[in-house]
């Protein structure tokens, strides 16, 4: 039996928990094992364990799976457990391409589709009603908030955060951990570390003191 360890025990992960559980009914070779928090260790939250993540020790049979909604945090645990093996979520309602590809790690949650040739790196969490559109290419570890959309031809980079309905026009592109504020659209390319608002897009910036 394989052992699925969760990192997580606030919103996101009381999402995600059932979300889990819907994709692993059918499935009879994998089990939780445990919750990995930096919180209410010694107690059981849904009846599961919660442990030190200092207690995780590697087997080939056992999974890790972030529902952490920090990016930072998630960076933490990549890279501290960058030699186990990571649980790739996807919800039995998602629509996922036969042309798809999807990295370790992901969560592709509830009414997600993940369009044509898509092509999804390690870590990305694509929450409810989501979607990502054909010819589109993203790294590593970014989060895409609900109803967030990325249409044709778009590249991402990694460790951005995109919040809930934002837009990603066809051909446009972003770099590197930046901030996709909600209901913003990207009609053009941006680089590195912004925090993105409005239609069309800008950069924030706040005001002095």
């Amino acid at each position: 039996m394989k052992k699925i360890i969760i990192f997580g025990d606030g919103g996101f992960f009381k999402e995600q928990f059932y979300w889990l559980k819907d994709d692993l009914a059918k499935k009879n070779d994998y089990e939780i094992e445990a919750i990995a928090s930096n919180r209410n260790q010694g107690k059981k939250i849904f009846n599961i364990p919660v442990i030190d993540e200092k207690e995780i020790t590697y087997s080939e049979k056992r999974y890790l799976y972030i529902a952490i909604g920090s990016i930072d945090s998630r960076i933490d645990i990549i890279e501290k457990f960058s030699n186990y093996n990571f649980y790739t979520l996807i919800h039995p309602s998602a629509i996922i391409s036969q042309g798809a590809i999807i990295g370790k790690g992901c969560t592709i949650s509830p009414n997600t589709i993940i369009a044509g040739d898509a092509k999804i790196g390690d870590f990305n969490s694509f929450n409810f009603n989501s979607m990502i559109s054909h010819d589109c290419v993203t790294g590593n570890n970014n989060i895409f908030s609900p109803g967030s959309k990325i249409l044709g031809w778009c590249k991402i980079g990694n460790n951005n955060y995109f919040g809930a309905d934002s837009i990603m026009l066809p051909k446009t592109e972003i770099g590197n951990s930046n901030m996709i504020g909600a209901n913003a659209t990207l009609n053009r390319n941006f680089e590195n570390s912004k925090i993105l608002i409005g239609t069309p897009a800008k950069i924030y910036k706040k005001e002095k003191d």
